[in-house]
């Protein structure tokens, strides 16, 4: 089974080309199902961003004109000197500008005149085919006309033609080629009258080798039924393979808006007689087959699938009438070539079109048409083709609301999203749905039940919508019982609804059943869930330490250790609280973070800033960090508590490791002789202002003080 993946373009053309480039196409689309109003925008878009291409203004000429708007004169007038398309818009001119006289002619012969569906496509002139049969200056003139016909300059090409006429008189070959030109430039009734004068001279001379063009210029002049049945008629006498997949069409849809119905389906018959091999043919036969109700007939000319559109358009017309199941294959598989430019899209969808008419109601085809415009990126035509569909099965029905969501995209607002995607994961439940997903993998990625249920239920979360959102998740945990985070998720939405004891209840037993089966993975996920519940609940985060320490997570366990310090702080719990923070110091110095580890140190001593203990292990950190200005702080803190609590040794330990931190600093040298001769150690106290005495040997009373020193020091000897 073929699928497709995610939209992707389609020409070569980059950027905003590429993006006007389509919209042109989806315009020329809408205009030929005559959705003008839709098609306008477009264009006059295209055109206002610069689009450099003629053809987008031709084509909103024609439309404006045709609404007596005098701007289509303008873009009109504008286009006629596109190489490409100027003759076009030259002939659209021609024809706004009147010749009444000629329309009357053409309109009197017939009033079986093909209305939209059977309307012809302008006469394509090709290079002139004789030119090797005609005398040297005759021929010299018709390669002119011929450089004039590829630039778009059919007047003068007209004019050429007629002068070739006088060189080469008896060559009927040229007139022809005037009548064509005649078509081509919108003088429908001068190219009747040509015509019949070559059919009187080419009778007396028993010619028959311009039948076919003097054909196609009578059904081009005067679309009349009659004349393009004659004209497909004429194609496939002749065996002309690539007129008759143009006119027979015609042929057919003038047939059915003349409400000849057994007509086109005998001229569908002969020709695919004729033109086994022609895959138009064989689509435009099972195209009858259907509109007659032949479905057996239609189901044996389809067993074998060719590669083009039209084959695979054929074979899906009829799973789509009978309601087979290769019909969402076949669409996947036109789809997939679409969208890695194989086919062209415009024209799948117009085939598509063409089939669709003759279908039953309640068959999926506009759910098909949808999905081979999701599979080129064409939103809008998504948009379109669902518009107002009501599926008669519900594979369908879930295949158009997946498609809706997929041309919604991710930026669409909730309200708009939400509708598709409840109606898609309502859908994905039945049985029936479930198998064809299964089966027939259209979108990548699926649309399981399961992906659709998590994103309908987010969606309601984020909605506000709880209890639609635990309901979601109920069918899930019945649809999916060995798949636990929907367990988790339900019960984290209880929790969040307020009820947060149920919530933990219902957690801790599925985390007791995942444990006992050995899933610890599962089981940790159960117990973060918990936690996001509770996050004040100590335990719970207690547990988790240990859990991320037991599986080496350390960053991990640090930012649990930290968050429980604030909880038991909050608490009035300090003690517990430095006892965790001094845990997560060792951890934090294991793994070398020391940007971590100060800010722990210092909410340590915000928590207890008289305990000597921290503010030594804070001082070894910095050390360690070297930080030593920060380290002397700390020690500096230590010998103020210590002398405020008559700690005397612990003040004098604490200026000795000063000292050790910076030995030219002589404020901590005064404090420990200061406090050495407080508590009666003379001698230590003489030698400090010693050492005193060489930092600072200009100071008088540094060597007073020693001197006195001294003295008390014999005395106590």
């Amino acid at each position: 089974m073929e699928h497709f993946d995610e939209p992707a373009p389609t020409r070569s053309v980059s950027g905003d080309s590429e993006r006007l480039r389509a919209n042109i196409e989806h315009a020329a689309t809408l205009i030929a199902d005559g959705r003008e109003d839709d098609a306008i925008p477009l264009l006059r878009a295209a055109i206002e961003a610069g689009y450099p291409g003629a053809d987008a203004r031709v084509l909103l000429g024609e439309v404006l004109l045709r609404r007596g708007d005098p701007d289509g004169r303008t873009l009109l007038q504008v286009a006629t000197i596109d190489a490409t398309w100027g003759a076009r818009a030259q002939a659209a001119l021609r024809a706004a500008d009147g010749h009444a006289e000629e329309r009357a002619a053409v309109e009197a012969p017939s009033r079986k005149r093909p209305r939209r569906g059977a309307r012809l496509d302008p006469l394509t002139i090709g290079p002139f085919p004789h030119t090797n049969r005609l005398p040297p200056a005759a021929a010299r003139v018709m390669a002119e006309a011929d450089a004039d016909v590829a630039r778009g300059r059919l007047e003068s090409a007209l004019d050429l033609t007629v002068y070739a006429e006088t060189l080469a008189p008896d060559d009927l070959s040229i007139f022809v080629r005037h009548a064509e030109l005649l078509v081509a430039t919108q003088r429908p009734a001068k190219a009747l009258a040509l015509a019949a004068t070559i059919r009187r001279l080419a009778a007396l001379r028993s010619e028959t080798e311009h039948d076919l063009a003097l054909a196609r210029v009578v059904a081009h002049a005067a679309p009349t039924l009659d004349n393009v049945l004659a004209l497909a008629r004429a194609a496939l006498a002749a065996g002309d393979a690539s007129l008759s997949d143009t006119y027979v069409p015609a042929a057919t849809a003038a047939l059915l808006e003349a409400g000849d119905a057994a007509g086109a389906l005998d001229l569908a018959r002969e020709w695919h007689a004729q033109a086994p091999g022609s895959s138009v043919a064989r689509l435009t036969y099972v195209r009858e087959l259907l509109r007659s109700g032949q479905l057996a007939e239609a189901a044996d000319l389809t067993q074998d699938v060719g590669h083009d559109p039209a084959s695979i358009v054929a074979a899906l017309a009829v799973a789509a009438a009978t309601g087979a199941k290769t019909q969402w294959s076949l669409i996947a598989r036109l789809a997939r070539d679409a969208a890695a430019g194989r086919v062209d899209r415009i024209e799948a969808q117009r085939l598509l079109s063409d089939v669709a008419a003759v279908l039953p109601e309640g068959t999926a085809m506009p759910v098909l048409r949808a999905l081979l415009a999701l599979a080129v990126g064409d939103s809008r035509e998504v948009t379109a083709r669902l518009a107002g569909f009501r599926p008669a099965d519900r594979v369908s029905a879930f295949v158009a609301a997946v498609c809706s969501l997929r041309a919604l995209g991710p930026d669409a607002d909730s309200a708009t999203v939400l509708p598709p995607l409840r109606a898609a994961f309502d859908l994905a439940a039945h049985p029936d749905v479930a198998a064809f997903v299964s089966e027939n993998p259209l979108f990548d990625p699926p649309a399981t039940a399961a992906s659709l249920g998590e994103s309908l239920a987010n969606l309601l979360v984020e909605r506000g919508e709880f209890q639609e959102a635990l309901a979601v998740y109920e069918r899930l945990m019945g649809q999916y019982p060995d798949t636990h985070r929907y367990a988790r998720a339900h019960a984290e939405l209880v929790g969040r609804a307020g009820e947060t004891a149920e919530a933990l209840a219902k957690l801790d037993a599925l985390r007791e059943q995942e444990e006992a089966a050995g899933r610890h993975a599962e089981a940790e996920k159960t117990l973060e869930t918990m936690v996001r519940i509770a996050p004040s609940h100590l335990p719970l985060r207690e547990r988790l330490v240990d859990i991320h320490l037991k599986r080496g997570r350390l960053a991990e366990a640090l930012r649990e250790l930290f968050t429980l310090a604030q909880l038991l702080e909050r608490h009035g719990r300090v003690a517990e609280a430095i006892a965790h923070l001094r845990r997560a110091a060792e951890i934090a110095t294991l793994m070398g973070d020391w940007e971590k580890v100060e800010p722990i140190y210092g909410y340590m001593i915000r928590l207890a800033p008289e305990d000597i203990g921290l503010r030594h292990a804070a001082a070894a950190t910095f050390v360690q960090h070297g930080r030593i200005a920060e380290a002397k702080a700390q020690l500096q803190e230590v010998f103020r508590i210590a002398r405020t609590q008559e700690d005397y040794d612990e003040a004098i330990a604490a200026l000795h490791q000063i000292i050790a931190l910076d030995p030219t600093d002589l404020t901590p040298y005064h404090r420990l002789g200061e406090i050495l001769a407080a508590v009666g150690e003379y001698g230590q106290a003489e030698r400090v202002y010693g050492r005193l005495a060489q930092l600072a040997p200009d100071d008088p009373a540094i060597k007073a003080k020693q001197a006195a020193l001294a003295a008390l020091a014999k005395r106590q000897l």
